[in-house]
């Protein structure tokens, strides 16, 4: 039987005519073994190589690649490019959101935590120390010292710093920095009792400077301790600017570092540069207005300080720990501009701030701290910073000496009159406001 259908040979696979289709698999096989070797997309572990993470704010964006690159974008353009090892969840950083931790306070000035205690002791200007618990907000008073106290002459006057000792943990010791009934300066030591409040006999005035009677101005108060184990103190020139701030053999308009663990009642470092009596020993550096609140990064042997300005600008400066003997200016200069005399100023060997604002953008700085915590590791090395009138938060990370990731956390809106920053157990960020407030700054991912 005859058929109709015509057999024909069957074609090779590999026949001339197939060989675009042979390129296309092995290509796409290579492609797949790239995949799979290099991007490891089954792995249980949180990736550190993503996209990338981008901050919004008001001025601009900041984009965090997850390589560890930073890249700073604010309404100006890009202000900075820095590295960072510091890996990065996987949900991105989106803004900054503040938590009210307690609402229960009178015009607090500053708040800190003792070594090996989670709670939040916060100073009142008025002359009271509360406790306040970081998980319920309750707020007890521990120390009242109002009767000593001159606050009710000045919204700069009360108790304004606190520093616990190092080793707060074993022998308990304590610092607070007040003005008095008599409008000078004291830095008092107490011992703290196991149940969290300071045994009032164990009270003992550590340094005393005498401030003019009509002069209740630019007192100063931060006081933290350093690396070096020494306590350093902030003094403001008491509105004396023709007088005190360039003058070495006068505590004002100065930082003073002092060894609270040698001497009667302290000794002083020998190399403070005038401790052979040419100044006043304690003195570190001079040249300030009013020093309202520095920071001691410890990890960088840096401090950080935000000095009050006069008719026009902000500043603040950061500079290394040693050498010591700095000189910041003021009243020759507000900060990078000459204010006594109006030009033609003296600025030989004279520390220029980092990072400067006019008076259009706020009128007193309130310094604050760097950020070495664990929530927002994109930020770790991050200075915050805010204004006193404006309530604005910002931040910026020094690189070789220049400010540099500048942004404005524009999300927050105003956060009110920032009297201090602090840092919890955690070493989250504290922030304490003179309508009563004490917040947390946190992430929003």
């Amino acid at each position: 039987m005859r058929s109709d259908v015509t057999h024909r040979p069957a074609s090779s696979a590999f026949s001339p005519a197939n060989l675009p289709y042979w390129a296309a698999i092995v290509l796409a096989g290579s492609g797949l073994v790239w995949f799979l070797t290099t991007q490891n997309p089954f792995s249980t572990t949180a990736a550190t190589t993503s996209a990338g993470t981008t901050i919004t704010t008001g001025g601009g964006s900041t984009t965090i690649p997850a390589d560890g690159e930073t890249t700073i974008t604010t309404g100006a353009g890009t202000v900075a490019t820095t590295t960072s090892s510091v890996a990065l969840p996987d949900n991105p950083l989106q803004a900054l959101a503040l938590e009210t931790i307690t609402t229960e306070l009178v015009g607090p000035t500053y708040a800190a935590v003792a070594p090996g205690d989670d709670a939040i002791y916060v100073l009142e200007r008025r002359g009271t120390m509360k406790r306040v618990d970081p998980a319920t907000g309750e707020v007890s008073t521990v120390l009242d010292i109002v009767d000593k106290s001159n606050a009710d002459k000045g919204i700069e006057l009360g108790l304004l710093g606190l520093a616990f000792h190092p080793d707060f943990e074993t022998n308990r010791r304590f610092w607070i920095y007040y003005t008095d009934v008599e409008h000078d300066t004291r830095v008092v030591e107490y011992t703290m009792a196991a149940d969290g409040t300071p045994e009032l006999s164990s009270e003992q005035l550590i340094m005393e400077i005498d401030r003019l009677p009509n002069a209740l101005r630019h007192n100063g108060g931060m006081m933290q301790f350093g690396p070096d184990g020494y306590l350093y103190i902030a003094s403001g020139d008491n509105a004396q600017w023709d007088v005190n701030p360039q003058d070495p053999l006068t505590k004002m308009g100065a930082i003073m570092r002092i060894d609270v663990d040698s001497g009667d009642p302290y000794a002083t470092p020998r190399d403070n540069p005038w401790a052979d009596g040419s100044g006043a020993p304690e003195v570190w550096a001079i040249g300030f207005r009013n020093p309202w609140r520095f920071y001691i990064d410890a990890p960088e042997n840096m401090i950080y300080i935000g000095d009050v300005g006069q008719n026009s600008w902000e500043e603040v400066n950061v500079v290394p720990l040693e050498p010591a003997g700095y000189n910041f200016g003021w009243p020759h200069m507000e900060a990078t501009s000459c204010w006594s005399p109006g030009t033609g100023c003296e600025t030989t060997d004279m520390v220029l701030p980092v990072v400067e604002y006019g008076h259009d953008e706020g009128c007193a700085v309130t310094g604050g701290v760097v950020y070495r915590g664990v929530a927002m590791p994109e930020l770790v090395g991050h200075y915050f910073f805010s204004d006193w009138c404006n309530g604005w938060i910002r931040s910026f990370r020094v690189e070789d000496g220049v400010a540099g990731d500048v942004i404005e956390w524009t999300d927050l809106g105003s956060v009110g009159q920032v009297t201090s920053f602090g840092l919890d157990a955690d070493n989250e960020i504290l922030i304490v406001t003179t309508g009563g407030l004490l917040l947390r700054l946190g992430p929003v991912r």
